[in-house]
């Protein structure tokens, strides 16, 4: 199978186009809608140069192909969300809505540009794939120097070199992929048909005085779009469970605890857990599924690879604020790639298991000395409604539940010349050291690497989410392992789930996305 490919290279090294969202809004059009590429393609082809009717028709009829082609694949630089231009200069706001005079008028909000985090120039590559759809060498010829033609893409400062070619097999290239899709958060404009006689008509239109010209977009239609954004190490099975008195009431309201005594729930399930994991008539693989399950590859060794992780996850809203209950629990299952297929039906296995499931003994209810019975009853993952909170997108992520640091590290007592270290050095010395231990374990999920780079990282004994809790208050009984609240800054955006730290299979180090907007 063919590609259309069209490769813009950003030479000054930034991009500032912007699009209009329905409430009029700016919103950074990064990457650049393939609608805005088309659109830079017909007005170099038809501007400057002196063309006959019969060429003046070929020129259309090759835009009106272009126009007919599904929504393409998007392959564009990583970009640092973190930069923003100068407040534009604007007339003052006199009068404000509704006599709100400390609201900033939305003409002198900060522009947004995009910034490659590597360095480089940014590009942005548009694979359109061919399959019955003939190119003929004459439209390529006319594409071809269309895109050559164009010199700016955006706005007037936005110098960009444009190439069109056809290939038969794609590169490999070190950017993020754009894929058009229902669920995707970012809008596009994208060519439909009629894209190209509509923006004949509109530049060729006399527009009366005091009017403005109909917008460009009117002749096309909006894609959602979902990119590959850097992620964690990701879960190959996700289930989410909540726990309920087992009184056979069907209103009866979930069980809750608060965050520094989740724990307990954690404790429950996990006995749960072990129970069916050591039963070899489940499992097909029993040496696996016992790796999977407990994070044991034999009795007292602790397993290598990834797996399942235990999460109680505090109760949070749209606003990112908790409110201090844990009303479910998490199960995260993690898989090293090369036993990734066997691990799927494995959890599913436990899941099913555990769904629906009364405990009547050792639960860590209990009421006027007695023990109550729990049911188990698993939520789709999809459809509820605390979880897609922690599986967001965002630059700034903050721990929900403090990291814990069990590896060894050392701080000096001396400096190089043997002069003493007074106690804020000692303690600017061990922050750096926990820098370390957490750029590693950033690393060891499996972020990008120039991410963790650029990558600002704050601990802080305090909380940094609304109604959780100090560190230092979610230390389990013989817990030796440092626990701190800690903020991550990315230079672009990061998608969870977030687990950090020694202690995340054991629920410690879980984050949510802060919104920077």
């Amino acid at each position: 199978m063919s590609h259309l490919i069209i490769q813009l290279r950003f030479i000054a090294h930034s991009y500032t186009g912007i699009r209009f969202l329905e409430d009029r809004k700016e919103e950074l059009d990064w990457p650049p809608s393939p609608g805005r590429v088309h659109e830079a393609l017909l007005c170099a082809a038809l501007l400057g140069v002196k063309r006959s009717v019969a060429e003046r028709e070929e020129v259309f009829a090759a835009f009106r192909w272009l126009e007919e082609l599904p929504a393409p694949e998007i392959w564009a630089s990583a970009h640092d969300a973190s930069l923003r231009t100068s407040p534009r200069i604007a007339i003052p706001q006199n009068n404000p809505k509704k006599n709100k005079l400390e609201t900033k008028p939305s003409l002198l909000a900060p522009t947004r540009k995009a910034v490659s985090v590597t360095g480089e120039p940014l590009e942005v590559h548009y694979h359109w794939p061919l399959r019955a759809e003939a190119l003929t060498s004459k439209q390529l010829d006319i594409l071809s120097d269309a895109a050559a033609r164009v010199s700016y893409l955006g706005r007037a400062e936005d110098r960009a070199e444009v190439s069109l070619r056809l290939a038969d097999t794609l590169e490999s290239v070190p950017l993020v992929r754009w894929q058009p899709g229902p669920s995707g958060d970012a809008l596009l404009w994208v060519t439909k048909t009629g894209t190209t006689d509509g923006l004949e008509e509109r530049h060729t239109a006399i527009v009366a005085p005091r009017e403005t010209r109909k917008p460009a977009q009117r002749w096309m239609r909006r894609v959602a779009y979902a990119d590959d954004a850097p992620r964690a190490m990701q879960p190959v099975a996700i289930a989410i469970f909540q726990l309920f008195p087992a009184d056979d009431d069907p209103d009866a309201n979930a069980l809750a605890c608060d965050a520094e005594n989740a724990g307990l729930w954690r404790k429950f399930l996990r006995c749960q857990i072990v129970k069916l994991a050591d039963d070899s008539e489940n499992w097909d693989d029993h040496a696996l599924a016992q790796e999977l399950l407990t994070g044991h590859s034999a009795p007292g060794e602790r397993a290598t690879r990834p797996h399942l992780a235990i999460v109680p996850l505090p109760t949070i809203n749209r606003a990112r604020t908790a409110d201090g209950r844990v009303r479910r629990v998490a199960l995260l299952g993690y898989a090293a790639p090369e036993v990734a297929t066997q691990a799927v039906p494995i959890y599913e296995t436990l899941f099913k298991a555990l769904d629906d499931l009364i405990e009547g003994e050792d639960t860590p209810l209990r009421r006027h000395g007695k023990v109550v019975p729990v049911r188990l009853v698993r939520n789709a993952s999809s459809a509820d409604k605390v979880w897609p909170q922690y599986t967001g997108k965002s630059r700034v992520w903050c721990s929900i539940l403090p990291v814990a640091i069990a590896r060894g590290y050392k701080v000096p007592k001396f400096h190089a010349d043997g002069h003493e270290l007074n106690g804020n050095e000692r303690h600017r010395r061990k922050l750096s050291e926990w820098e370390k231990l957490l750029r590693d374990s950033l690393r060891h999920i499996g972020l990008p690497p120039e991410l963790i780079s650029a990558c600002t990282i704050e601990c802080t004994a305090t909380p940094l989410v609304p109604k959780s809790s100090r560190a230092e208050n979610y230390r389990a009984p013989g817990e030796q392992a440092v626990l701190t609240h800690v903020r991550l800054r990315f230079p672009s955006q990061v998608r969870g789930p977030l687990l950090l730290g020694d202690r995340r299979y054991m629920g410690l180090g879980l984050f949510v996305p802060v919104d920077t907007q």
